[in-house]
C-alpha cells in the first residue's frame, strides 16, 4: 500500500512539474518581441507551435486576436478574424464568384 501511495504522489509531482514548465519555456527574446508590438494585450496565453515557433492568443482592442514569432523573437504573422460584410467590396465580389455565397468564412 505504501508503494501505491508513494507511485502515486511521484507521478503526480512529475505531471506537476511538467505542466509548469511549458508556461515558462517562451523564450525572453520572443516576449519581449510580443510586449513591443502588442503592448496593450491582455489575457495573453502561450503555445509551442513547433519547435521554433510561439504562439500567442490574446485579446487586443476588444478582438481575439493570435501572432506567432519565431523562438529569436521575429514576429512571423498576426491572425484575427474579421465578419465577412467588413471585406473590402471586390476581394468580396471575387471570393464570391470563384466559391459561390458565403455561409461562414474563416481565413488563415
Amino acid at each position: 500500500m505504501r508503494k501505491t501511495i508513494l507511485s502515486v504522489l511521484a507521478i503526480t509531482a512529475i505531471i506537476a512539474v511538467s505542466c509548469s514548465q511549458k508556461k515558462g519555456d517562451t523564450p525572453e527574446a520572443v516576449t519581449a518581441a510580443f510586449n513591443k508590438k502588442f503592448a496593450d494585450a491582455k489575457e495573453v496565453k502561450w503555445d509551442k507551435e513547433n519547435e521554433h515557433e510561439y504562439e500567442a492568443e490574446f485579446k487586443w482592442d476588444g478582438k481575439d486576436v493570435s501572432a506567432n514569432f519565431s523562438d529569436a523573437g521575429e514576429w512571423m504573422e498576426t491572425e484575427s478574424a474579421i465578419p465577412y460584410t467588413d471585406l473590402p467590396a471586390a476581394v468580396a465580389s471575387a471570393f464570391e464568384k470563384a466559391y459561390g455565397k458565403v455561409v461562414k468564412a474563416e481565413c488563415e
